[in-house]
């Protein structure tokens, strides 16, 4: 630890030779100058002229003995300005998630109903040939839905007719 009394020695650059705090300073305070006065255009004015081949040029000194107009940068939009346009892109970007959503939301509903429409049309397709091997005197066993086979008495058939037609009706159109 350090007592008061002692002193700590100033950098040195490779020379050997300490480097004055003074300069220090003045350097940071340069360096902090430029730094404050980038971006913002206040430390120095713009100015627009015509050079001798008509060329508009820009430049934040004219050349001596030219006619040039000097510039004022815009302030930009007030406070006001900037929440109104700023609400005007919040209620846009709503809008447009809104849109997608509702988009998302038909095209699924829209896939729905065709896959409702495709179990309609294949449950028509199957009803109506299992009605024509009904209606075929001449078959006299058909496959159940476990896979055994049944003989058609007259009521066991008319049963399987009636159902079929009952789906031909709720499916075909």
């Amino acid at each position: 630890m350090l007592s008061k009394t002692q002193s700590v020695p100033a950098p040195r650059p490779s020379r050997g030779r300490p480097i004055p705090s003074r300069l220090l300073f003045a350097v940071g305070l340069v360096a902090a100058g430029i730094g404050a006065g980038m971006g913002t255009g206040a430390a120095s004015p713009l100015y627009r002229w015509t050079d001798e081949n008509g060329v508009t040029v820009y430049s934040r000194l004219p050349p001596p003995g030219t006619e040039a107009t000097r510039l004022t940068p815009d302030s930009g939009p007030s406070p006001e300005e900037s929440e109104r346009a700023e609400q005007r892109i919040r209620s846009l970007v709503a809008q447009d998630y809104d849109r997608r959503e509702e988009a998302k939301r038909q095209q699924q509903e829209s896939g729905e109903q065709a896959e409702r429409q495709a179990r309609r049309r294949a449950n028509c397709e199957a009803a109506r040939r299992n009605q024509a091997t009904l209606e075929d005197a001449r078959v006299g066993r058909v496959r159940t839905a476990e896979g055994e086979l049944q003989a058609l008495s007259d009521d066991v058939r008319e049963r399987y007719l009636e159902e079929t037609r009952k789906v031909i009706q709720e499916n075909c159109d």
